[in-house]
């Protein structure tokens, strides 16, 4: 019985070692696991950061590619825009600069309101450009809104060349107009806001006969 005992006994310390043994080798196996795990994982995982930040860098400087192209783009636009501007403004000014010189009722009323107010209203002559039918249409109703708003107005023969171009306000005696304010300035005034167009004065010249009294408009051709 007690041998029998014994051997009992014996045989659970030997299972128990047995068990002691398993477990310790489990546990290196798991610390080995662990550590070749790191080691293996590692050279790979850092890897697959480093190309990462490779891709990132490289979509950054993508992005900033694109937006030093997207600078470029609107500042070609915006000095396109500008030269597009500058050739429209251009192309008003020649297609005005073609047209001819006419008095449209808005300028009409606009001139004949400004004339009617001037309290001294003297003779004033009006001559234009002969054979120029442009010349001759604008001059002529430039006559009648004079007529029409209190002036001595009157149509005198013009030449065939006054020796300039566009429209001029001539006196007969320049320094006594200039001397101060006068009618004829307010005339020229009126002119200019009303039609916009300039009406230079000047000097009459002595081969100018005396049809043309002291004061003309004379209307040249169209520049």
């Amino acid at each position: 019985m007690e041998s029998s005992a014994l051997e009992s006994a014996e045989s659970w310390l030997a299972v128990i070692w047995w068990a002691k043994l398993v477990a310790a080798g489990l546990v290196a196996i798991g610390v080995v696991m662990e550590f070749g795990g790191d080691w293996i994982a590692s050279p790979f995982e850092k890897t697959v950061s480093e190309a990462r930040k490779l891709e990132i860098a490289k979509l950054e400087a993508r992005a900033l590619d694109a937006e030093t192209e997207i600078a470029k783009a609107n500042e070609i636009a915006a000095k396109a825009n500008e030269r597009a501007a500058e050739l429209k403004l251009a192309l008003e000014r020649e297609v005005a600069a073609r047209q001819p010189r006419r008095i449209n009722q808005q300028q009409r009323d606009s001139l004949f309101n400004s004339l009617s107010k001037i309290s001294e209203k003297g003779a004033i002559v009006v001559s234009s450009k002969l054979f120029d039918e442009e010349a001759e249409r604008f001059g002529k109703q430039i006559l009648q809104v004079l007529s029409d708003s209190g002036f001595v107005a009157k149509e005198v023969r013009g030449s065939f060349s006054f020796g300039t171009t566009g429209q001029v306000m001539l006196v007969r005696d320049f320094k006594k107009w200039q001397s101060g304010p006068s009618w004829v300035g307010e005339v020229q005034a009126a002119l200019r806001a009303s039609l916009g167009l300039e009406f230079p004065g000047y000097q009459m010249d002595s081969s100018f006969s005396q049809d043309f009294g002291d004061i003309a408009i004379v209307i040249a051709a169209k520049p």
